[in-house]
């Protein structure tokens, strides 16, 4: 059948927006692309904003409604693989519709305002039936949902951003054995999810956390004759408009965002601005760069100081909480914004994901099992750990991260160690820390 002219505007606008990315994207270009006149796209748009969000709707049913639909019918435990496969497989074939999806739908929140959260939620419930539908003779997987979502994100838009969306299909067998290392049986329980996966104190009191580098807002200049040298002035400057950004950006995101706006809340004259930096995304690159190896460089010094290797990543995602809970506005410009802002931003938040997966690397040295997971089970359990903390910071409750330690923990040492001692552990491991953190 011959598509609408409704279906074709549509379908310009997912590849222009895949291609090029939303704010780049015109009315004129679509309607190009579309073969319609401009007088036509208004017939069927009010404008393109509009044109987006039914975009973006069509392309959620054509990537994720088979795949729910098949979670519900097809009989367990044939339903996650057939479901996994056909969203894989769907991408592949489409992959300007995935990456809408998956990538495009969070740069552009106030574009689908509510559309986007209520098809992940409806995404994210499919995967949470299946996980507690598991009947008593049966093993259930031990992991929240929203990891798994996470974990795919990441895969996805990996392959996506590389142009290897044909690859997609044949990780299906790699990402499956990393989901069955959650199994445990059914009688247990799903300790993830749980009231004792979250911690009852906030524990900002870490050993090592007070080295964090601080990004407390910079005081403004004196007025008149100060004395100090052009050097200092020039980097008090920077350093206001890079704070300024992430001010503005957790007020009205990237997309709306302009450099009039991080002018008047840094408290410069325009030229200043442009004597520093080019556009706002300039601006943007700067402060999501700026003390990022300082932070790594804690992290990691944090790695080395546990005796044993579950400890030790407790240790490193006890930094990375803290300095979310201490830093929001930042955390906000580093994990949640960077859709929005291009793909340099993209391919930076990207490289800070797979730098976690350094850490997870001794887990394949844990027990036997463990050397049997597939190189991607890295891959995946970093996209798990950072989609959580990504949609915690996104959804206002940044400064109460650091409560789902053993939740975080948990997801990432939990296939190399086995369910069960992962447990062990993180519960060992809180106990120990309760008194210092609650102190």
């Amino acid at each position: 059948m011959k598509p609408s002219q409704r279906e074709r505007l549509m379908r310009a606008m997912t590849e222009l927006s895949a291609r090029d990315g939303y704010s780049e994207v015109s009315i004129n270009r679509v309607s190009s692309k579309a073969g319609v006149s401009h007088a036509t796209f208004y017939e069927q748009f009010a404008d393109k904003d509009e044109c987006f969000a039914a975009a973006y709707l069509d392309a959620a049913e054509r990537i994720l409604g088979q795949m729910r639909n098949t979670s519900r019918t097809v009989k367990r435990p044939a339903a996650k693989t057939a479901a996994l496969g056909y969203l894989l497989q769907a991408i592949a074939e489409d992959p300007a519709a995935g990456w809408l999806v998956f990538v495009e739908g969070l740069a552009n929140r106030a574009q689908i305002p509510g559309e986007r959260e209520r098809l992940m939620d409806a995404y994210e419930g499919a995967v949470e039936e299946y996980l507690s539908g598991a009947r008593d003779n049966e093993m259930l997987l031990d992991v929240p949902a929203i990891s798994l979502v996470g974990a795919v994100r990441a895969i996805v838009s990996r392959r996506l951003r590389v142009g290897a969306a044909d690859q997609l299909p044949l990780l299906l067998e790699d990402l499956e054995s990393w989901i069955e290392s959650y199994a445990t049986p059914a009688g247990h329980g799903r300790w993830s999810t749980s009231p004792a996966a979250i911690l009852p104190f906030t524990p900002l009191a870490g050993q090592g956390v007070g080295e964090m580098p601080s990004a407390t807002k910079p005081t403004l200049l004196p007025k008149g004759r100060h004395g100090l040298s052009p050097a200092v002035v020039a980097r008090n400057h920077r350093e206001r408009i890079m704070y300024a950004t992430a001010e503005v950006l957790d007020a009205k995101g990237y997309a709306e965002m302009t450099v009039a706006d991080i002018v008047s809340a840094a408290r410069v004259a325009r030229d200043v601005f442009y004597q520093h930096f080019s556009d706002k995304q300039d601006a943007f690159l700067a402060a999501q760069q700026h003390n990022l190896y300082e932070n790594l460089a804690v992290g990691a010094i944090r790695f080395f100081e546990g005796p044993a290797w579950p400890e030790r990543m407790w240790n490193v995602l006890e930094s990375i909480t803290t300095f979310v809970a201490r830093q929001p506005l930042v955390a906000n410009l580093r994990y949640v914004e960077p859709y929005a802002a291009g793909p340099e931003a993209i391919q930076r938040m990207d490289d800070a994901t797979l730098n976690f997966t350094f850490f997870i690397a001794e887990g394949y040295g844990q027990r036997e099992q463990a050397r049997q997971l597939p190189h991607l089970a890295s891959e995946a359990i970093a996209g798990a750990t950072f989609e959580k903390i990504r949609n915690e910071i996104a959804h206002g409750r940044a400064t109460e991260l650091p409560r789902l330690l053993p939740q975080l923990t948990y997801v990432v040492i939990a296939p190399f160690t086995g369910p069960a001692e992962a447990v062990k552990e993180i519960e060992r491991i809180a106990s120990e820390r309760a008194p210092r953190a609650a102190s």
